[in-house]
Formats: structure tokens, sequence, C-alpha cells
């Protein structure tokens, strides 16, 4: 049985199915087909979500590098960051994207970050209001022209900040649902419970404080790979945090403020925003320092015979009186 869950993004917009996966070759003949256990689809026409299962989860596919032996996969369609082609044109155009808010962050390593949501002019149906400057939301432009069939404006400029009248996010509660049905049906071995925060591996807590891991929780040595958590621990993590890519912060984020935090589904969305746009703390500037806690090479995955510290920068410090005044208002 698996024992940990990683959260990744497709790094596009279009759906995962089952017919186009394709078997792939190796540079030393063998050959493997690059599929995740699950995906979040976008939503239907109507409004329905998409999850696809491509394998058993008891299978071991090649989705998160160190974790494969051990971990779903679970892909959520997005474009966090802009790709470009050999000329240095943007592939996904997210400065003009109207399926979500692109934001400019606080973040280092990844200064853009794209939120996938749905917009509407009218408060039914979930829908709520977010707030962001101005200066943080790079594809303004594209959303102020936004209007629905009453000639609505989804977007209200109140002088530097901007008010999004009426968003929200489906396909993160479908992941949600996805998560929450697996842990309860008893299928992670080691995770039996989503509100336990050690369960949570990009969360960590130095002198008190609660920060949120926004980068890769590894180091390179000539003795191997020195992480910063346990790699072997039962938990839900990020492929950025354990794996080679940037994807799966967000919806890390998303599903610990849900889960762990208890915040409502309307104001997850605003307290992303919140930490990942705000001006820097004292303690995000200063970074935090870690000690590795496993060694990965050849001999396999233990802990380190001589741990080595990093001074991470781009972490997200969780203002924690606030969540539990939205929590609990």
């Amino acid at each position: 049985m698996p024992t940990q869950i990683l959260l990744h993004e497709t790094a596009a917009f279009s759906d995962m199915s089952i017919p186009n996966v394709r078997e792939e070759r190796t540079s030393t003949g063998g050959s493997f087909f690059p599929i995740p256990h699950f995906c979040v689809n976008n939503l239907s026409t109507d409004g329905k979500g998409s999850i696809i299962q491509f394998v058993d989860i008891a299978t071991n596919v090649p989705h998160g590098e160190s974790t494969n032996p051990r971990s779903i996969g679970i892909e959520f369609v997005n474009a966090p960051i802009e790709a470009f082609d050999e000329n240095r044109r943007p592939v996904f155009n997210l400065t003009e994207s109207t399926r979500g808010i692109y934001l400019k962050t606080k973040l280092s390593g990844l200064s853009k970050l794209f939120i996938p949501l749905e917009f509407s002019t009218e408060p039914l149906g979930g829908y709520y209001e977010l707030a962001v400057r101005k200066d943080r939301l790079l594809n303004f432009d594209a959303l102020k022209v936004l209007a629905g069939p009453t000639g609505k404006k989804v977007v209200e400029i109140h002088g530097e900040n901007l008010l999004i009248k009426f968003a929200k996010s489906s396909k993160f509660e479908n992941l949600a649902t996805l998560v929450s049905e697996m842990v309860g049906k008893k299928l992670v071995r080691g995770v039996d419970d989503l509100t336990t925060e050690s369960f949570w591996k990009p969360l960590v807590r130095v002198d008190g404080k609660l920060f949120y891991i926004f980068e890769h929780g590894w180091e390179e040595r000539r003795e191997g790979r020195h992480f910063f958590f346990d790699l072997l621990d039962p938990g839900v993590l990020t492929h950025l945090l354990a794996g080679g890519h940037v994807d799966g912060g967000l919806q890390g984020l998303y599903l610990y403020l849900k889960f762990v935090k208890k915040v409502p589904i309307e104001a997850i969305l605003q307290l992303m925003i919140t930490f990942l746009t705000s001006s820097r703390t004292a303690a995000e500037v200063g970074k935090i320092r870690l000690t590795s806690k496993m060694l990965s090479n050849r001999e396999g995955t233990k802990p380190p015979p001589t741990p080595i510290h990093k001074l991470f920068g781009d972490v997200l410090e969780l203002d924690e009186p606030l969540i539990g005044a939205v929590a609990n208002p």
C-alpha cells in the first residue's frame, strides 16, 4: 500500500486522458508510461468535475522521482508558471488568460504564479469575492473586460486595490474530495487523519512560527541528496518540495488550510493571495535554517551520518492569528 500522496500540476491547460497515454523509450532501451495515478481535469461545460484514474494505487508509476515506490501521484490541470518556445515567446500567454489570476508574488524563485479560477457575475453557486492589489494582478487587463450577460464586470477598481466580484475554484475542491476519499477509505497506509499537521511535509515550525516551504526541500551533495524532511514518513508532499519540478505548491497550501486549519472554502483562496502577495515578513527576509533529515544515494535512503544545514528563503510565514480569525470569525 502507498504511504504518501504527491501533488503535481500538469504545466498545461488541457485535460489528461487515457487514450492519449503514450509509451516512451528511455536512453537505455527500456520504456515507461508517463502517467500519474490520478488527474483532476478541467470542469465540463455543465460545471461538473472530471477526475481520471489511470492505474491502481498500488502500481509504481514514474511520477515523483524518489517517492515513486510509495506515493500516489495526483496531477492537477494547471500551468502555474509561464513557458516559452525556442524564440522566447510565451506558450500559455498567462498575462492574457481569463482562466484564473496570474499573481506577482514575493517569492524569488516563483515570482509569478497562476491560480486557476472560475468567474461569474452573479453571487450564486458558491462564488465569492477576492481582493488583490492592482500591481500584483498580472492579467488585470484581461480580467477587467470580463462581463456577464447582464453587463456586470467581474473586477471592480478601488484605487490601487481590486475586488474580483464572483470567483471560485471547483477544481481545488475536487482535489480535496479525492484526497479526503482516499484517506477516509484507508487507502494511504499511515495517513489516517488529514487534520494532523505532521502529515503535511511542506509545513515546518521554526522558533514558534509556522512556515510553508515554496522551494525544493533538498540539496545535492557529493555523498548524495540531502532532504530536509523525512522522505520516508507517511504524509502529503508536493513535487516542488520533493522533486525536480516546481509544481504542487498551490495545491498543498490549499489543502492544508482546508483540512488542518479548517478555513471555509470562500476564504481559502483569499488567504493564499494574501500570503503570496503581502510584504515579506522579518522572518521571511531573514530566511529559516533547517537541518537535513534524510540522505538518499545508491545505498538507499536513511538518516545522514553528517547532517547539513540550509537557509530557506522561499517560504511563506503563515499568520496563525489571521488564519484563526478567518476560520472562526
